[in-house]
């Protein structure tokens, strides 16, 4: 299997038209137009039971006198993780328009600076390995919840030959099949669900000792 996958499959287009004056009540327009993903780590709402919150890419606080409006710019806003919007918190540098410091995931193509190794979030160039640093994302979290939705894209696919097969035997074999994926998907998300709330180093040998053994490198 190949050991290299893009960071992310699909664009992120901006389809809100409204004003609000309170941030929060563009949220569910942030979800459909990150298709419930994280703005920076790509982790999908789905995978957690913690809420995503509302991020702003250029910190309003940095610039809350002279540019208030930024607080409410829907062009500012983005559908976060809770880890990813702790991490990156106000860290900025550059003028009201932009952040220096990160990719802005809705103007700029993240697969052209991010790709994943093993699941691993890494780095293209310079800019890509600081923000990994500086959101944390080489946390072993993200890449234990990379291998459970491809073990669940597996099993997805893999159900949908069963139902389709005709033939009894190999009918059986799929669900033999099915049925041993959803066991170790099933380990995998209960160790990342429990993980995920915790401080950086708490879980941490949990989820590397899991990982050594992954089925999926």
């Amino acid at each position: 299997m190949n050991k290299v996958y893009p960071f992310r499959k699909l664009r992120i287009v901006r389809t809100c038209d409204r004003q609000y004056t309170d941030y929060h009540m563009y949220k569910s327009f942030l979800k459909k137009d990150f298709y419930g993903r994280c703005a920076y780590c790509n982790l999908s709402d789905k995978s957690i039971t913690t809420y995503f919150e509302v991020e702003h890419f250029v910190p309003y606080k940095k610039f809350e006198e002279l540019h208030p409006e930024l607080k409410i710019d829907y062009n500012n806003l983005m559908y976060s993780c809770k880890k990813c919007n702790q991490a990156k918190s106000n860290i900025h540098d550059g003028d009201f328009t932009t952040n220096l410091l990160f990719y802005n995931p809705v103007e700029v193509d993240m697969n052209k600076h991010f790709y994943r190794y093993r699941g691993k979030i890494e780095g293209k160039d310079k800019k890509a390995k600081k923000q990994i640093i500086q959101l944390k994302q080489y946390r072993p979290i993200y890449r234990l919840a990379w291998i459970v939705e491809k073990l669940q894209e597996q099993i997805e696919m893999l159900t949908e030959k069963m139902n389709k097969e005709k033939d009894v035997d190999k009918k059986r074999c799929y669900k033999t099949l099915i049925i041993r994926l959803n066991v170790v998907r099933n380990k995998y998300n209960t160790v990342f669900i429990a993980c995920y709330k915790e401080d950086d180093e708490d879980g941490k040998e949990i989820i590397e000792r899991e990982l050594s053994t992954s089925v999926i490198m």
